[in-house]
């Protein structure tokens, strides 16, 4: 959204994550929003989807997330929750697994975002006008090959599991079946965007840079692929 506004020709094709997968984890003790008041919350980085996620949230919950708290970047989940166990911070955003980590260890959950069922372009696929204005095929045969990844997911658990568990390098079993179940929970099989998250995600650009305000979803995403392998009956294929 933010570089389609400045005049590149990035455009959103497909979006299989079309919520905040969030949950906010908290020192021990902090059990209530009013606690957060004055307190450090870590964030990837600013302008991320974390930084919106937790402003979103702050406010949500009556908390102005620029007078009563402090955020901070601190990259990555694993640095971010290894600064709250250390006691640098008092909150942070995390995602499965470490939201399970985070209770095992003791660390209250305040929210759990995906239950709020906040629509917004999490994770999205993307291209360019240039390459489907001259290899439409390619594009089309990627994006094919992605949603079947997808829908493989959901239809073998066991071998899924297997695969997250090698390259997420995670042995507990419980930590691995909350994954999985956060990836089915929250995974469009078909990759539809969610066109209220897109409008939503415009909105949040808009306060940064001022070329994304008066913007429609439809300035940012191009369904022409989708609608092509609907009218073929790819998707019908796949559900056998």
């Amino acid at each position: 959204i933010a570089s389609r506004s400045g005049g590149a020709d990035s455009v959103i094709i497909a979006g299989h994550m079309n919520i905040l997968p969030y949950s906010l984890a908290t020192a021990k003790g902090i059990t209530r929003w009013d606690q957060l008041k004055g307190k450090r919350i870590a964030i990837s980085r600013f302008g991320s989807g974390t930084d919106t996620a937790i402003r979103l949230v702050l406010t949500r919950f009556g908390l102005n997330p620029d007078k009563d708290v402090t955020i901070v970047q601190l990259d990555a989940q694993p640095s971010r929750f290894a600064a709250l166990v250390a006691g640098g911070i008092e909150a942070t955003l995390v995602a499965p697994p470490f939201d399970v980590t985070a209770k095992k260890q003791g660390f209250p959950i305040l929210v759990d975002m995906a239950a709020l069922g906040i629509p917004y372009p999490r994770q999205v696929f993307e291209t360019t006008d240039r390459l489907i204005r001259e290899r439409p095929q390619l594009v089309k045969n990627v994006l094919k090959g992605f949603i079947a990844g997808l829908n493989y997911g959901f239809t073998h658990p066991e071998q899924t599991k297997q695969i997250m568990a090698k390259y997420l390098k995670i042995s507990d079993p419980e930590i691995l079946e909350r994954t999985y179940q956060h990836f089915t929970e929250s995974t469009d099989r078909k990759a539809y965007p969610d066109m209220d998250g897109v409008r939503y995600g415009i909105e949040e650009v808009a306060k940064r840079i001022p070329t994304a305000k008066g913007k429609k979803p439809e300035d940012f995403v191009n369904l022409k692929f989708l609608h092509e392998l609907e009218k073929e009956g790819f998707f019908k294929e796949l559900s056998k």
